[in-house]
C-alpha cells in the first residue's frame, strides 16, 4: 500500500516511502512529476486518473478506481486500486491524497477463476445433454426392442419384420450411443 497526494492545480506531487518502492524510485530523489507517472499508466487508465484528480479537487467527493501500470514494457501490467480524497482546509482543497492497494494477485486469481469457471460451465451443459440424451434418446430405441421382444413372446413375429424392427432400433440406439460418446469426451 502506497499513498501519494498531488495539488490538483499545479499538481506538485508528493510521495510515501512504499510509493518510491512500488515505483523503483530513489527515495531520496523528488517524486517524479504526475506526467511521468501517466506514462508507466496503462493508457485507458491515465485519463481516468488525471479526471479522479480535477473532479475530487473541484467536487470534494471522494473517488475510488481500478488501474494499471507498469514500469517496463517486457513486464506484466500491475493492477492497483486506489481511493482519492480532498484535504481541504475550510473551502479550499489544496490537495487530493491517495492510497493504492496492489491487488495485481487478486485479479490474477479472479481471472483464473473465470477460466475455470467457464471450463466448468461447458463441462456442465456436456454433462446436462448427457442425462437429456440418457433419459430421452436412449429410452426410446431401448423401449422399441423390447416392446418388439414382447409382442414377440405374445405372438410371433414374421422372422423379416421382427429382425428389421429389432436392426431398425439398435441402428437408431447405437447412434445415440455414439452420439453421447461425442457429447461426454470432456477436456481436462
Amino acid at each position: 500500500m502506497g499513498s501519494w497526494w498531488v495539488n490538483p492545480k499545479s499538481l506538485q506531487n508528493h510521495w510515501s516511502a512504499v510509493k518510491y518502492r512500488i515505483w523503483e524510485v530513489n527515495p531520496k530523489a523528488r517524486p517524479p512529476s504526475v506526467n511521468w507517472v501517466l506514462k508507466h499508466i496503462h493508457p485507458n487508465d491515465s485519463n481516468l486518473i488525471l479526471d479522479a484528480i480535477k473532479v475530487v479537487g473541484e467536487t470534494r467527493k471522494i473517488k475510488e478506481f481500478q488501474y494499471r501500470m507498469r514500469l517496463t514494457e517486457n513486464e506484466p501490467w500491475r493492477y492497483f486500486f486506489t481511493r482519492i480524497r480532498p484535504w481541504k482546509i475550510g473551502d479550499e482543497v489544496l490537495e487530493v491524497k491517495g492510497v493504492n492497494f496492489e491487488v495485481t494477485d487478486i485479479i490474477r486469481y479472479q481471472q483464473e477463476l473465470e477460466k475455470q469457471n467457464a471450463s466448468l460451465n461447458t463441462k456442465n451443459e456436456k454433462l446436462r445433454e448427457y442425462v437429456r440424451m440418457n433419459s430421452h434418446d436412449v429410452r426410446g430405441p431401448l423401449s422399441n426392442i423390447l416392446s418388439i421382444l414382447e409382442i414377440e413372446s405374445i405372438e410371433p413375429l414374421d422372422r423379416e419384420q421382427f429382425v428389421q424392427g429389432v436392426s431398425d432400433a439398435a441402428t437408431r440406439l447405437d447412434n445415440v450411443l455414439k452420439k453421447i460418446n461425442d457429447t461426454i469426451l470432456i477436456e481436462d
